[in-house]
């Protein structure tokens, strides 16, 4: 039997692990109408329900050193080249159709303020605390199931949720196309971070493969995708 204060801690996490996740999501579909300068003001927002997630679930999160490097350098490279290989085939086979949704990150890029406040901003909230906050997220309910399940029925079940979560504009309405395309490469990479997780039971270790991928998306869209498209 569960003692009675654990499973108020319990319920009171989720409440706030969901809520945090849904904050971050929301923001993502109306960046592009919130003054980049609030974005600190939202981490520090953020920031409040995630460390008394982190107080509460210290043990279970894996906020420590990973008991093995190799997993963490295989994640960082697995990373990469899912986001390279993605970026390849979604504008090699739909270009700039609306069932591409890399291009809509190409266009955020594109259409960020030249003010280095405002590109600080923006990148610190979307480049460094949504995956952070995400990694929190999604590995708490990784250590939690693969406690009750198989620890790869964690890792795939996790990868799963991690796609779905990503799905926004291509729900409402729907689009089967864009489903598809963001659902399979989004599971593939969140497979990755829960398998880091798996291998070295450090939150850490999958935050730097996340932060890693998440940053060479944006060098690779930035530096080749974006001159071809404006070209």
């Amino acid at each position: 039997m569960f003692r009675p204060s654990l499973i108020r801690r319990a319920r009171t996490n989720l409440a706030v692990a969901v809520w945090l996740f849904s904050l971050l999501t929301v923001v993502r579909f109306v960046a592009e109408q919130i003054p980049p300068l609030w974005f600190p003001l939202l981490i520090a927002y953020a920031a409040v329900p995630l460390l008394t997630v982190v107080k509460d679930n210290w043990p279970r999160i894996g906020l420590q050193k990973p008991s093995s490097l190799w997993p963490v350098a295989a994640g960082i490279v697995a990373a990469i080249l899912v986001k390279a290989g993605t970026i390849a085939i979604l504008f090699g086979l739909l270009g700039t159709d609306s069932s591409n949704w890399m291009l809509g990150i190409a266009e955020f890029y594109q259409s960020m303020p030249s003010l280095p406040p405002a590109v600080i901003a923006i990148s610190t909230f979307f480049m460094i605390a949504v995956p952070l906050a995400e990694e929190v997220f999604f590995r708490m309910f990784q250590s939690a199931w693969q406690t009750r399940f198989s620890p790869w029925r964690a890792v795939v079940v996790t990868a799963l949720l991690f796609g779905f979560a990503h799905m926004g504009e291509y729900l409402f309405p729907f689009s089967p196309g864009g489903i598809l395309a963001r659902l399979v490469p989004i599971s593939i990479y969140g497979m990755i971070h829960a398998w880091v997780y798996h291998k070295t039971g450090s939150t850490y270790a999958s935050m730097i493969s996340h932060l890693t991928g998440n940053a060479a998306e944006a060098l690779i869209l930035v530096l080749f995708v974006l001159p071809g498209l404006l070209g």
